[in-house]
């Protein structure tokens, strides 16, 4: 039996003027599309966050999924304390959704995405509320996943039900917590498993700023042995490069 033709990618909504850049960035949507939960491992800049939410808009707007929900460590990054936040919990959590709408808005206008959000169409979640539920017809997208402790991975991989996919991301250079670094352990929990993949991003493809890739290079022949990230390996993977270990794809 012939395999079916591939159902061409749909328009995302509105059609937004956004174009993928590369054969890998759109291989890498169909591969959402195809999996239950894809992994994408790269530096800063390399288009994780911007290929999720390229992802989402386009299975939402193909009626794959009905919601869209973002997964972030409601913590502050490295050594910085801001105290306790006013207003309700959607108050609360707005300086961990900012780089979802900075990527959204290269796609979406901010009005079309704030009636997502105020019709729970776009849900940002903290890592604490997960405990317990079961998300249907949900592309559920884990954001910073090297700074999560193993148990709250385990937890977020386990929420998903019935028409529901993820997509994880994360950068090991990034790593704000000492003793974590969770990428490899989402290496191991996806390997050999059907319908999930896990993606290194190309080094040489940043989509930030053209400086980028030259600054992580310097910082990573300056950095002192004490501020070097600890970069976690497992035992196929292989010999750490300049940037970081390639994480085995797993599919």
């Amino acid at each position: 039996m012939k395999r079916q033709k591939e159902r061409e990618l749909p328009p995302v909504v509105e059609a937004v003027k956004f174009e993928l850049r590369s054969q890998f960035q759109r291989d890498v949507i169909k591969s959402i599309r195809r999996n239950h939960i894809t992994a994408l491992i790269g530096n800063a800049g390399s288009g994780k966050t911007l290929l999720a939410c390229y992802a989402a808009l386009q299975l939402h707007s193909s009626g794959d999924i009905k919601k869209i929900a973002v997964v972030r460590l409601a913590r502050e990054a490295h050594f910085e304390k801001i105290g306790a936040l006013p207003g309700s919990v959607e108050d609360k959590l707005g300086f961990i959704s900012a780089p979802i709408y900075d990527n959204l808005e290269l796609m979406l206008p901010r009005t079309k995405i704030d009636n997502m959000v105020a019709n729970k169409t776009i849900e940002i979640l903290p890592v604490s509320y997960l405990r317990g539920r079961s998300l249907h017809d949900t592309l559920l997208i884990v954001e910073e996943v090297q700074n999560l402790p193993r148990e709250a991975v385990l937890t977020i991989l386990t929420r998903i039900a019935a028409g529901s996919k993820i997509v994880l991301t994360g950068d090991p250079d990034q790593q704000d917590f000492e003793h974590v670094n969770s990428c490899n352990w989402v290496a191991q929990l996806l390997h050999g498993v059907s319908g999930c993949t896990l993606y290194n991003m190309p080094a040489v493809e940043n989509y930030r700023h053209p400086v980028i890739p030259a600054i992580l290079a310097n910082a990573k022949r300056h950095l002192t042995p004490t501020l070097a990230p600890t970069l976690l390996t497992t035992s196929n993977s292989p010999t750490p490069t300049l940037r970081t270990p390639d994480y085995p794809d797993v599919s």
